[in-house]
């Protein structure tokens, strides 16, 4: 008998080249089963009593799909991007390319995106963090958490970001999301998108600028205080 937790990765794997046609619904579990390699291979499609049985009830199916389609990009971006990094400070134009990146894979499933985060703004199961170590209450805020700390980390030598870094650009980047996922389904949305990341990005580097200077100024005053109390004492 063949076991779950071996067949459903195959599964979900297998089915990632369907949703752009068939979005993330039992329709691409079904063809996925269809081409999967021996001895997991169905001559029939599997059918939704036997989805359920793998994945569970209601629309624990649909959630697993959007879950490793996010993460299936999430490696995308690693494997596109790693290396590429300066040393030192973050590249504010890679930065930019990467997180336009990550928007222009959402083209192709754009049809079916605002559905699916529906479907996966009300799982209870928090996807974990990169980085900064932090966790939501609310996955697609944690999703877009996980994608800015990872391009921070990608545009540069760093690879942990801080929370004054991370929390503002992850609410650029889902922005930006929301705002493609508004444009008219017939027309391409990067043209808009990457002008609006762009804006949203130049108001970003400037609240940084403000806090490194905070945060140059806050140790000045430290070592001038430190410096009255040595002499002091």
């Amino acid at each position: 008998m063949t076991s779950p937790s071996t067949l459903l990765p195959l599964l979900l794997r297998h089915s990632l080249p369907h949703i752009p046609t068939h979005g993330f619904s039992l329709e691409s579990l079904s063809l996925a089963s269809l081409s999967l390699p021996p001895p997991y291979h169905y001559s029939q499609p599997l059918n939704s009593a036997g989805i359920s049985t793998l994945f569970g009830r209601g629309r624990e199916p649909q959630r697993a799909l959007v879950k490793e389609w996010l993460m299936d990009k999430r490696g995308e971006m690693q494997r596109e991007w790693k290396g590429k990094g300066k040393e030192g400070r973050m590249s504010s134009t890679l930065l930019h390319q990467i997180l336009e990146n990550r928007l222009r894979m959402n083209e192709e499933v754009r049809p079916w995106l605002a559905e699916a985060f529906a479907l996966f703004s009300i799982t209870s199961t928090p996807l974990p963090l990169v980085g900064v170590g932090l966790k939501t209450p609310f996955p697609l805020l944690n999703h877009s958490l996980h994608i800015a700390d990872e391009a921070l980390a990608l545009s540069s030598s760093h690879s942990r970001q801080n929370l004054h870094e991370s929390i503002p650009l992850s609410f650029i980047y889902l922005s930006a999301e929301l705002h493609q996922l508004s444009l008219p389904l017939s027309q391409p949305s990067m043209p808009s998108t990457s002008a609006f990341l762009a804006r949203r990005l130049e108001e970003y580097q400037g609240l940084q600028k403000s806090v490194g200077e905070a945060e140059v100024v806050g140790g000045m005053v430290w070592d001038a205080i430190r410096g009255g109390v040595k002499s002091r004492f």
